[in-house]
Formats: structure tokens, sequence, C-alpha cells
């Protein structure tokens, strides 16, 4: 979340500066490659510059072409914003700036990303608390479950399969800590709450003491049970 607010905040900074912030000239003083980065070689120049009296230097990312076109002690134009001359200086471009149209592809991406699963951690509990409430009863069996391989996971994914309203069968999934998947084992009977629009949100009643959610309703009278395993 705070990588996202710091991207939002640099994309609006630097095309906020660009377009807005006052002219002056830098002389750039050093060159930086590197090419550990995880975005793959990145490019800096860094620059000195007198704004209002106090000198101060700072990096900026700059494209490959402009990494070897300019040269040290070359003087090049940047902008900054008046009050915060220091944290918001940056090579000035006439043009609309690639670096700036890929800070905001970045930041869109990383927020969106964050949203959306944001809402999937926020709303599957809710889902599965109206599926306890108001959802319809069937009877349901274990299929397994997956530790990992690793062994250092301290849940597991217990899958299990039951049928709606319609006779169709319904595989879901239920994270439950390692502890308590112990006692579980593949064909064990199940209590599952679905909601009858969308019976993929539903809950195993006999495991939700172990998912955010409560499980205080009272249960209603089961299904009459299919001949076999489902």
């Amino acid at each position: 979340m705070l990588a996202g607010i710091y991207l939002l905040l640099l994309a609006i900074t630097s095309t906020v500066t660009n377009l807005f912030g006052i002219d002056a000239r830098a002389i750039v003083v050093e060159h930086h490659e590197d090419s550990d980065s995880e975005y793959g070689t990145t490019y800096q120049l860094s620059f000195a510059v007198r704004v209002n009296g106090n000198d101060f230097s700072k990096s900026a990312s700059v494209s490959r072409r402009e990494f070897h076109l300019i040269r040290d002690g070359q003087e090049i134009g940047i902008r900054y914003m008046p009050p915060f001359p220091q944290a918001t200086a940056a090579i000035y471009d006439a043009r609309i700036s690639n670096r700036l149209l890929l800070i905001w592809a970045i930041t869109v991406f990383w927020n969106f990303s964050l949203i959306l699963m944001l809402s999937c951690i926020l709303l599957e509990p809710l889902k599965e608390q109206k599926a306890l409430k108001y959802g319809l009863v069937a009877v349901g069996h274990v299929l397994g479950k997956d530790c990992g391989d690793s062994g250092e996971s301290s849940f597991c994914a217990v899958s299990y399969q039951f049928q709606d309203r319609f006779g169709s069968s319904v595989n879901s999934t239920c994270t439950v800590s390692k502890r308590i998947s112990a006692s579980v084992s593949a064909g064990q009977e199940l209590t599952v709450f679905y909601l009858k629009d969308n019976p993929k949100c539903s809950v195993a009643y006999e495991l939700c003491n172990y998912v955010l959610i409560s499980c205080d309703r009272e249960i209603p009278p089961l299904p009459a049970k299919q001949g076999g395993s489902i």
C-alpha cells in the first residue's frame, strides 16, 4: 500500500513539475549505471544546481540515449516547484516525457492491482457471512487438502464438493490452520452453506470456526443424502 501511495505522489509531483515548474540551469556532475536493478539496467544523472542562493545536488533517471548523449560538466535545463526546490527538481523535457508515461503506467497498474486484491480480501468474508445467514444448505464431502511442499506454511487448503439445488457438483476451497487440517480427511462429510445465486460462494460449517466469520446460525434440516459419495 505504501509503495502505491509513493508511486502516486511521484507521478503527480513529476507531472506538475514538468508542466508548471520554474526553469533553472544545472550542471551534470556524475553518471551512474545500475545493471542489477529488478527493472533492468537503469541510468541516472546527478546534477548540481543553485536555487535562491542555496546549492544542492540531485539524481534523476534518464533514458539510455540521454545517458550517453549528455556529458559531465554539461549544462542542462531543469524545473522545480518553489516551495520545495530540492525535493521536486527534475530534468525538464519539453516533449511529453517517456519517463512520466512510464511512471503513470506503473502507478495505475500497481494501485489497480492493490485495489483489486484488497477488494477480494475484504469482500470475500462478507459473502461468506451472507452464505451462513441466508444461504441454502447441502451435504458435502472433503476431496483433499494441500499444505504445500515446503512445510513452512501454517495453513492448509481444504477442498470439498457439494451439489447445489439443481444437482450440479460445485467444488470449493477453505483455508484452515495446519493443526485443524490434521483432523480433516478425504471423504469426510461436511455441512455446506452456499448462496443461491452464486453456489461457488460457500462455507463448510464444520470448518468455519477457523475463518474470520460468524457461525451462529441455527442449522436447518439437511437434505436427504444422495447414494454414494459426491
